[in-house]
This record gives structure tokens, C-alpha cells and sequence, in this order.
């Protein structure tokens, strides 16, 4: 029985390099580039959840919570993957709570 292909085994090899170069800069605490290298994988695609997942994720570290709220709550409502979608929703509920103003990881 053949697996079905992995969605990154779709994307084109630039957008799974500025992917992975996000990623790289999010770890080092680059938001400012990690946020620019999810926003070209994400350029002219339809959906890339994980790439918004994070580019919300950079987007909080940045302090623009607006934006992020927007991003995740697309990915907490249309994303396939369970999990991914889960963990949207659960940093929506985050930021919406009271405590949330001050600390917004």
C-alpha cells in the first residue's frame, strides 16, 4: 500500500528552502527574518498551514498579536491537519484570556 505523499513532497524547492530558512531563523530568535522567510514560502499559495502557523508564531514574538490572531484563526478553521489546527485554536484561547496581555509566547 503506498503512503500518501507528504504535502511538503509537493511544494516546489524554494518554498520548502524559505520554509526551512523561518524555522532556522525563528530558533535563533530572528523574528523579524523568520517572519519574511514564512511570508515568500507562503507567497502566492493557496495553503501552507505550517508556514502560517508560524508566521503567526513570529508574528506574536514581533508584537503584532492582530495579525497573528488573523493567521491562526485560518489555520484553527480550514487546516487538514488535526494537530496543526488544535494548536492554533489553543494559542487563540491563550490570547484571548485575560493573562494573556503579558505573555504572549
Amino acid at each position: 500500500m503506498d503512503r500518501p505523499a507528504d504535502p511538503v513532497d509537493e511544494l516546489p524547492d524554494a518554498v520548502v528552502e524559505a520554509f526551512d530558512h523561518g524555522m532556522h531563523a525563528f530558533i535563533q530568535r530572528e523574528y523579524a527574518e523568520a517572519a519574511a522567510s514564512f511570508e515568500t514560502a507562503l507567497a502566492g499559495r493557496e495553503r501552507f498551514d505550517d508556514a502560517q502557523y508560524m508566521l503567526a508564531l513570529a508574528k506574536l514574538r514581533l508584537g503584532e498579536p492582530d495579525e497573528a490572531k488573523v493567521l491562526l484563526a485560518e489555520v484553527a478553521a480550514k487546516s487538514e491537519n488535526v494537530m496543526l489546527r488544535d494548536y492554533a485554536a489553543s494559542k487563540l484561547n491563550r490570547l484571548a484570556s485575560p493573562s494573556a496581555q503579558s505573555s504572549a509566547d
